[in-house]
């Protein structure tokens, strides 16, 4: 058994049962993929990839391109809203994009990138 990490933080452990190296990774946080943000994070309940899939695919696509972490339950808040108002699906778009640039400025740490 190995005792230091590897290159990406990795501790590589033998499994006594099958001489395999497997990389145990439970003891890193869970927010090291998430980038530098001073915004909250929030919790779910909620299974994400199902709501996701239900989502209409205009705002499917959206959020594929999106610059935050939206999650479904939110962007479809915002999309429901908006189409509530008798804003057609473009115009929901634009609402969350400006909903999105109010929070990228409200981040002291994150970067709005112009495409």
């Amino acid at each position: 058994m190995w005792s230091r990490r590897g290159e990406w933080g990795f501790l590589p452990v033998a499994c006594p049962l099958c001489d395999v190296i497997k990389l145990q990774t439970s003891d890193l946080p869970m927010s090291r993929n998430l980038g530098s943000t001073s915004l909250r994070r929030k919790r779910r309940n909620q299974n994400s990839m199902q709501t996701f899939d239900s989502l209409p695919e205009p705002l499917r696509l959206w959020l594929h391109d999106a610059a935050l972490p939206w999650s479904p339950a939110s962007a479809k808040k915002v999309w429901s809203k908006a189409l509530a108002r008798g804003l057609s699906p473009e115009d929901a778009l634009a609402t969350l994009t400006r909903a999105e640039k109010r929070m990228l400025e409200r981040d002291k740490h994150g970067q709005m990138v112009e495409a």
